[in-house]
């Protein structure tokens, strides 16, 4: 079973995301959800985390800056990034970071 964090700026995002799928089917023990990436580096601390599904542009921290941070510490977390931009700059940047997907909103 595994731990995944959801990150997000848009509260309505985060929150159909987290309460629509049905994670336990897809082996997801627990769901923690983040409206920040600061939010989210708190969780890290505090949890055992297996994935982290993130959108890509957030203020403050974005999520690409996010997986550097939390790969410098955390190097078995998977990543899936989460962006309503097609473009191909992201996509890009996700590859290179190792990232698992990389998906547009809205996601189905």
């Amino acid at each position: 079973m595994f731990r995944i964090l959801i990150v997000d700026d848009e509260p309505s995002v985060v929150d159909a995301i987290s309460q629509t799928l049905p994670w336990s089917e897809l082996d997801i023990e627990e769901v923690f959800t983040a409206y920040s990436a600061k939010e989210a580096l708190k969780h890290m601390e505090q949890h055992y985390i297996d994935i982290v599904l993130t959108d890509i542009r957030m203020p403050g921290m974005d999520g690409i800056e996010l997986m550097r941070a939390i790969r410098s510490y955390a190097r078995h977390v998977k990543f899936i990034l989460l962006t309503g931009h097609a473009e191909f700059e992201y996509a890009k940047q996700a590859l290179q970071m190792q990232a698992e997907d990389y998906l547009l909103k809205p996601v189905r």
